[in-house]
């Protein structure tokens, strides 16, 4: 079996990407505003995949990707089911 991302990729949290959409499709023209003016517009997390790892599970083989990314108050890392992650929308403002 071969995974899906490669150690480097960029890649999105699945629930993260859908609660950033939903958040965006409930702002008014007035949280735009205040979003775009303080430069703090809602973007999902960017993670970097930084290792891989295959277990044999009594369900079958999980793949897991070890994903580092930034916060406010640096960074973070931690691991993620290959369920979890999709490729990073191109283009996020």
């Amino acid at each position: 079996m071969e995974f899906i991302f490669k150690i480097g990729d960029s890649v999105g949290a699945k629930q993260n990407l859908e609660d950033i959409k939903w958040l965006r499709s409930h702002l008014n023209e007035t949280d735009k505003n205040f979003w775009k003016n303080t430069g703090r517009i809602p973007v999902p997390f960017r993670l970097f995949i930084i290792e891989r790892r295959q277990n044999e599970c009594p369900g079958g083989i999980q793949k897991h990707y070890l994903c580092r990314y930034v916060l406010p108050d640096g960074f973070k890392v931690e691991w993620f089911n290959e369920t979890e992650l999709t490729n990073y929308p191109e283009e996020e403002s």
